[in-house]
């Protein structure tokens, strides 16, 4: 009896020592895992990402915006100015002591004919003042203090200047502001003039009065 054995595969059936068939079939295989691996890294890498996004808090958009100035408190600020001036300007003068703010008629009593306890008429010009070496008015000279006195009205200034020196008062410088008058040590906010000066400027508190025909 004759004993067949099978052929063995020629080296040109076979590809690195592996049947044809066989190689091509674990290629596949291989490429096919190769791929499918990159295409679910892909894939979950995507999806990592994706919940990653998915967990992290929302932080809500803050915006600032500025709180508009409503008229109301324009108004308010502007009232409140008007009252402290009103406060201050109706304050009632003071009627004795040497400090403070006497009477003080100006600008309303510029250049207005006040009649003196004699009789005697005087020109009332606000903020001028005629210290003592100043020109005179008629050009005769220079003005001179004749007296002082501590007052708390032009009128009462003019009183006691014509009640004190009849003949030689001719004209009075006042100064409503007593505070200041004492603290320069002049001792007395009323001074007699022998003379009406020619136009010296004086603060808003500082009045004289002329006698006319003096």
């Amino acid at each position: 009896m004759i004993e067949q054995f099978p052929e063995k595969a020629s080296p040109q059936n076979r590809i690195c020592g592996l049947p044809r068939t066989s190689f091509w079939v674990i290629l596949a295989l291989i490429i096919a895992f190769i791929i499918g691996g990159a295409i679910g890294g892909g894939i979950g890498g995507s999806l990592a990402a994706k919940k990653s996004t998915d967990s992290q808090p929302s932080i809500p958009a803050f915006t600032t915006s500025s709180a508009p100035v409503t008229s109301t408190s324009v108004t308010s600020v502007s009232e409140s100015a008007r009252s402290m001036t009103a406060s201050t300007t109706t304050s009632a003068p003071v009627t004795s002591g040497t400090s403070g703010l006497a009477a003080n008629p100006c600008p309303g009593i510029n250049q207005t004919i006040v009649t003196g306890s004699t009789g005697s008429a005087s020109t009332v010009l606000c903020g001028v003042d005629w210290p003592k070496g100043i020109q005179a008015m008629n050009g005769k000279g220079k003005v001179s203090d004749i007296g002082r006195a501590t007052v708390y009205s032009i009128q009462e200034c003019i009183d006691s200047c014509l009640g004190s020196h009849k003949d030689d008062c001719k004209g009075v410088t006042y100064s409503a502001n007593l505070t200041s008058s004492f603290d320069g040590g002049q001792d007395g906010n009323c001074f007699f003039k022998d003379q009406a000066g020619i136009y010296f400027p004086g603060g808003d508190t500082i009045i004289s009065a002329g006698i006319i025909g003096g």
